[in-house]
């Protein structure tokens, strides 16, 4: 989805990705919230014995997830370099400008590109970061690419983290799928339409349409990621894969990957499988 539609979205939907909007700054709160208990693990325990910590928070917006565990590492005494990794050079704007007003003390790079192309950043990281439930951009194929990218510029005791929801209960085990499905009322009245299905690449085509502005947005989402899958997949780049249950009502949940495999990433780059190179299969 490229950076246009993708600020559209964001933009109609109120998702508060901006760290200088009051949603986005009681998102960082319930962030930081969250990632205190998440560094108990052992895998991240082992971060707080460094003096320095590089991150790279990846479909970052406006960087709410990389600065609430950046301020927490630098609360505790610990120097942090943050890497933003976004397609939407707004969102960049508007974590630059929270860097200055609000955390000064960071290093901070903001680059604009596709998320699954990260391996072209020659750094290596100790923390990746997926934050903000991100995976129904990915389809199977683009995640496939997601992780081996991920892991090809994190440490050797690098650990990625996904914060997911797990969709199967959430949507199927509960209200079901829906063809035409209401979004928001009140200022904003949004519905959700179904277009299609392209079943090469488990894509749903979905039309956002703001009954108030006038404004009909195309979009795809792939909404089948449970929890499980993704943990599964991250199986096949990591040596060990975890999950911490965040909120069983709607099966939220952080997942981890510890210690990334060797990764080939020609394979993931310069070839398609011909399922992808034949087009679309849409119903």
């Amino acid at each position: 989805m490229n950076a246009r539609i993708l600020e559209e979205l964001y933009e109609v939907l109120e998702w508060p990705s901006n760290p200088l909007s009051t949603n986005g700054k009681r998102r960082m709160v319930e962030s930081m919230e969250l990632l205190l208990k998440v560094l108990r693990h052992e895998w991240l325990n082992r971060l707080l014995s460094k003096t320095r910590v590089k991150i790279v928070d990846v479909c970052s917006g406006g960087g709410v997830g990389g600065f609430a565990l950046s301020k927490i590492l630098i609360d505790m005494g610990i120097d942090v370099e943050l890497v933003l990794i976004d397609v939407r050079p707004r969102a960049l704007m508007e974590a630059l400008r929270f860097r200055d007003e609000y955390m000064p003390m960071i290093n901070l790079e903001a680059l604009s590109l596709r998320a699954e192309d990260l391996h072209v950043v020659r750094e290596r990281f100790d923390v990746a970061m997926l934050w903000g439930f991100s995976m129904p951009h990915f389809d199977p194929w683009k995640a496939l690419r997601l992780f081996a990218s991920i892991a090809s510029v994190l440490s050797e005791e690098g650990v990625l983290l996904i914060e997911e929801v797990d969709r199967m209960l959430s949507i199927f085990l509960g209200p079901g799928y829906q063809y035409v499905y209401p979004e928001g009322f009140g200022n904003r009245a949004l519905i959700s339409m179904h277009r299609g299905y392209d079943i090469a690449r488990g894509v749903v085509k979905r039309l956002l349409v703001d009954l108030v502005k006038g404004v009909a947005i195309p979009h795809e989402v792939h909404l089948n990621w449970t929890v499980a899958l993704v943990a599964s997949m991250l199986w096949l780049f990591f040596d060990d894969v975890d999950a911490i249950i965040t909120d069983k009502s709607v099966g939220k949940a952080v997942i981890l990957g510890w210690r990334p495999r060797a990764i080939e990433m020609r394979r993931f780059v310069e070839k398609k499988p011909r399922l992808l190179e034949r087009g679309e299969l849409v119903v």
